[in-house]
């Protein structure tokens, strides 16, 4: 399950790679990322069931926020 976790989202988004993406791209990626955290979807509950610590507290989730708003002035 996680082998396979890891391949799909290798395709959605790969930070290998990031450099290569067009201006728009990494804007809709920093944007969903935003989200997904701020939705408290992150980690993936399949994730986070196995990995019962992986809970991401205010100042980590505040740090991930910040980059990338930081990350789109850019």
């Amino acid at each position: 399950i996680v082998a396979h976790d890891v391949h799909r989202a290798r395709k959605t988004m790969n930070f290998s790679e990031w450099g290569t993406y067009p201006d728009k791209r990494k804007e809709e990626k920093l944007e969903e990322i935003y989200e997904q955290i701020t939705d408290g979807d992150m980690p993936d509950p399949k994730y986070a069931l196995i990995h019962r610590n992986s809970r991401i507290i205010a100042k980590e989730r505040d740090a991930v926020c910040q980059w990338t708003e930081d990350a789109r002035q850019y």
